[in-house]
């Protein structure tokens, strides 16, 4: 098992607040979803910090890392990390211990 210190990464600007937030000139395409910046040093940011790694994450990592249950890292890494903020995740077997791992496709 390793244990790393992860870096921070810094989130990206949020151009509209809310949707009742904008003006007339800006589409909501525009805007990125709601909620879709990271707060710096949270949980949620050391995952994909720890998803961004090449040589992936496995649940049991992650699990350690955040002190989040596995089922809870599975709802985030597929709710959140996926769909809410738009990351690539694939999930691979790690050889030749055939533990399953995480990924964000670069």
């Amino acid at each position: 098992s390793r244990v790393r210190s992860w870096p921070a990464l810094t989130p990206a600007p949020r151009e509209c607040a809310r949707a009742g937030d904008m003006d007339e000139t800006r589409r909501r395409e525009d805007c990125p979803a709601d909620g879709a910046v990271t707060r710096k040093g949270s949980k949620q940011e050391m995952v994909i910090a720890m998803l961004h790694e090449p040589d992936a994450a496995s649940l049991k990592e992650i699990g350690t890392a955040t002190g989040w249950q596995r089922h809870t890292i599975r709802g985030a890494i597929s709710a959140t990390i996926a769909n809410k903020l738009g990351f690539a995740v694939v999930r691979e077997k790690r050889r030749p211990t055939g533990e399953l791992v995480y990924r964000i496709k670069a």
